[in-house]
Order: structure tokens, then C-alpha cells, then sequence
């Protein structure tokens, strides 16, 4: 999704010339490039995906880390959890409906 700017600066850059027009199209669009190259980081061994406070990455190993400050899951089915070995709960407390 494009940043607000970004939707502000096209719409305002209409009066001017076709090549002024273009030019601030191009500034504005690169702008939105380095905006998301800092959100979404593509290695070989790994895809993350960063917003200001919280990151999920992706690993090449097939394991999965998400981080953030509240996490929420949530399902209008079923949600199943499978591992292979321990399943690791922790926290101050831990609830259970």
C-alpha cells in the first residue's frame, strides 16, 4: 500500500508539465522503494519482514520467529499445533479456558 505522501505528491504534481509530472512521479516512487527496502529485508538464508515494532522472519532451515509486543491468534476454525518435539509454554501465567 502506498504511503499517504506518496498518494498526496501525485495528485498535486498534475499541474505542472508532462516531464516535471514524471519526474516527481519517479522521485516519489523511489521514495517508496526505500521505504519498503527497510521494511522487507530478502537474504539467502532468510525474508523478513519489519514494521517498527514488531518482525516476522522467514528462514531457509523452514523455521519461523515473530516478534512484537502482543501477539494474537486467531481462527474461525480450529487451530492446530503440531510439534515434532517439546512444546515450549512460557509467561507469568499461564491461562487455560
Amino acid at each position: 500500500m502506498f504511503s499517504k505522501e506518496f498518494i498526496r505528491t501525485l495528485a498535486s504534481a498534475q499541474s505542472g508539465t508532462s516531464v516535471e509530472h514524471l519526474a516527481t512521479v519517479l522521485r516519489v516512487l523511489w521514495a517508496e522503494v526505500e521505504r519498503l527496502e527497510r521494511s522487507v529485508t530478502i537474504r539467502d538464508n532468510e525474508i523478513t519482514l519489519k514494521t517498527r515494532d514488531a518482525s516476522i522472519v522467514l528462514k531457509s532451515d523452514g523455521s519461523v520467529v515473530i516478534s512484537g509486543k502482543e501477539i494474537t491468534v486467531e481462527s474461525s476454525g480450529r487451530i492446530n499445533v503440531k510439534a515434532s518435539g517439546d512444546l515450549v509454554l512460557k509467561g507469568a501465567r499461564v491461562l487455560e479456558n
